[in-house]
């Protein structure tokens, strides 16, 4: 019977939280706050979570090739030559035969 209604109306004895203990550990949630908040974790935290959310609202509105373009470049670094998409479709169509007389 973990019910505190159901103790009093049985006669059960209610185990009634300590005020002091609610109380103490509210205060040690206080300092642990204010030694998370003055370490400067909690602005690299938030600033870290700004970034995150930022990345995200940008991809969001980037198209399936904006974002396929964007992670190539990111794994080929800045010194990449960017890709030409219809030239390498032709090469690859070429490599198997299957290249049209409009090579261009």
């Amino acid at each position: 019977m973990d019910d505190p209604i159901l103790r009093r109306l049985t006669g059960a004895p209610v185990d009634e939280p300590d005020p002091a203990e609610e109380r103490r550990a509210a205060l040690r949630e206080l300092a642990e706050w204010n030694r998370y908040l003055n370490s400067g974790q909690y602005d690299a935290d938030k600033e870290a979570q700004r970034e995150a959310e930022a990345e995200t609202q940008r991809t969001r509105k980037l198209t399936v090739a904006q974002l396929l373009g964007e992670t190539l470049n990111e794994a080929n670094g800045p010194d990449s030559v960017p890709l030409n998409g219809a030239g390498i479709v032709r090469a690859a169509l070429q490599g198997l035969g299957r290249a049209t007389d409009n090579d261009g």
